[in-house]
C-alpha cells in the first residue's frame, strides 16, 4: 500500500496545497499530514514534527473491518500558519480480514421440504452467500444455492422423506476471502404415512355374471414401497368395510360375491407398510 500511499500524496501536495504555498517561498516551513477512518471525524495529525518533504509514506492496520483511510495535508509557514486543508483523499485498504460467519437461526422440515432461517454476515463488503448440503455420514459437501448477500431464507425441495442432510452456510467478500462455514444444521423430511388414493372409480353390474366389476386408475408415481390396493363394500344402508386386497400391478376387481338384490357401494384405498391413503370416492350400481 506505500507506493500507491507515495504517488497519490506527493501528487496531492504539490496540486492541493502548493496554490498558498510555493516550494520557492521563503515563508515556507513545511506540511503537515492529517488522517482520520471516516472522511467525517476530525482530522488528526499523522505527523509529529514539520514534514519538509513533499512525499510522504505511511502504514496503516489491515486487521479491520474499517475499509477506507482518509488524508488530508496542509502547509505550514515560518510562523507556524496553516492553510486550509486540501481535499480530501480517500483510499481504500487492501482486504485481508474475512467477513464474519452467517448464524442459522430455525429449520422448519415439512414431508416435502426443508425451510432455513439464518442471520446474515454483518460484515459491510459481503458479495454472496453460498449454501451447502450434505447427507449425514459422508464427508462431501455440494453447492445447493448461491444467494444475494442479505437473503435469511431458503426452502429445500429437492430432499427424500427419512434421509438426514446437514446445511451449512458461508460469506463471500468481494475480495474473494471466504468467512468461516456456519455450524451446521441438522434436518429430516418425514413421512407423514399418507399415501396417494386411486381415483376415477367406475362400478357396472354385469348381468350376464352376475357380478359388480370394479376399476380405478392411480397416480403416475406410485409410493416406493410395498402396496397393495384393498376393496370396500357396502349394501344399501349398511357402512363401508373391507371386502378384498388388490396387487398393485392390477386396477380391477370383480365381486362375484353378492348378497342379492340392493344399491351396491364401493370404494378403495391404498395401504402400504407404513402408510394409507384416504378412501376414495364412493360409486355405486343397482343389483336387480
Amino acid at each position: 500500500m506505500g507506493s500507491g500511499l507515495d504517488r497519490a500524496l506527493s501528487r496531492w501536495a504539490t496540486h492541493s496545497c502548493l496554490t498558498t504555498f510555493s516550494t520557492s517561498t521563503p515563508h515556507l516551513l513545511g506540511y503537515r499530514v492529517l488522517w482520520a477512518n471516516d472522511s467525517t471525524h476530525e482530522f488528526s495529525s499523522r505527523t509529529n514534527e514539520i514534514w519538509m518533504d513533499t512525499t510522504f509514506v505511511d502504514t496503516v492496520s489491515l486487521n479491520t473491518l474499517t475499509r477506507n483511510v482518509y488524508y488530508r495535508v496542509v502547509a505550514v509557514d515560518t510562523r507556524y500558519y496553516h492553510s486550509a486543508p486540501s481535499d480530501i483523499l480517500e483510499l481504500v485498504r487492501p482486504d485481508v480480514v474475512p467477513p464474519v460467519a452467517p448464524i442459522f437461526t430455525d429449520v422448519y422440515v415439512t414431508e416435502t421440504s426443508v425451510a432455513l432461517r439464518w442471520e446474515p454476515s454483518s460484515s459491510e463488503d459481503v458479495k454472496r452467500q453460498v449454501l451447502l448440503r450434505r447427507v449425514r455420514g459422508t464427508s462431501d459437501w455440494e453447492q445447493r444455492a448461491e444467494l444475494a448477500p442479505a437473503q435469511r431464507s431458503y426452502t429445500d425441495t429437492a430432499v427424500l422423506q427419512n434421509v438426514m442432510y446437514e446445511y451449512t452456510l458461508f460469506a463471500e467478500d468481494s475480495a474473494g476471502l471466504r468467512s468461516e462455514h456456519a455450524t451446521p444444521v441438522q434436518a429430516r423430511p418425514y413421512d407423514s404415512g399418507i399415501r396417494p388414493a386411486p381415483v376415477n372409480v367406475r362400478v357396472r353390474y354385469d348381468d350376464k355374471r352376475r357380478s359388480v366389476v370394479v376399476e380405478w386408475d392411480y397416480p403416475t408415481v406410485p409410493p416406493k414401497e410395498r402396496y397393495w390396493f384393498v376393496v370396500y363394500r357396502a349394501v344399501d344402508h349398511h357402512p363401508l368395510m373391507q371386502l378384498e386386497a388388490v396387487e398393485p400391478t392390477v386396477l380391477r376387481f370383480e365381486d362375484r360375491r353378492l348378497v342379492g338384490r340392493g344399491l351396491y357401494r364401493y370404494a378403495v384405498r391404498v395401504i402400504s407398510a407404513t402408510g394409507q391413503s384416504r378412501l376414495s370416492e364412493e360409486q355405486a350400481v343397482v343389483v336387480e
